[in-house]
């Protein structure tokens, strides 16, 4: 968790780095901590496949179908070979 937090002081526009501290909050239970990473990271990247479908599996767990059905939508109109998001987009 530290290095992503120490990486995101140097370089804060990096997607990447926000979503893979949010998939260690999401590990460690802090999903609101995680819904905030993966959303900053699609906002340095509106194309950002794996926020959209990680942010997407966070609302599945929390019961929201609609936001994360629009997610894994999001992370398919972007990449249209993304097969976990189709996965996850069939178990929702």
């Amino acid at each position: 968790m530290q290095d992503f937090s120490q990486a995101i002081l140097k370089g804060p526009r990096k997607a990447g780095v926000y979503v893979n501290r949010a998939n260690v909050w999401r590990e460690t239970g802090d999903h609101r901590c995680a819904l905030d990473d993966y959303t900053t990271a699609i906002q340095f990247d509106r194309r950002s496949c794996a926020a959209y479908n990680n942010r997407g599996l966070l609302h599945l767990e929390h019961n929201r179908l609609d936001a994360a059905l629009a997610d894994f939508d999001l992370a398919i109109r972007f990449n249209d070979m993304y097969a976990e998001a189709f996965n996850n987009q069939g178990v929702a």
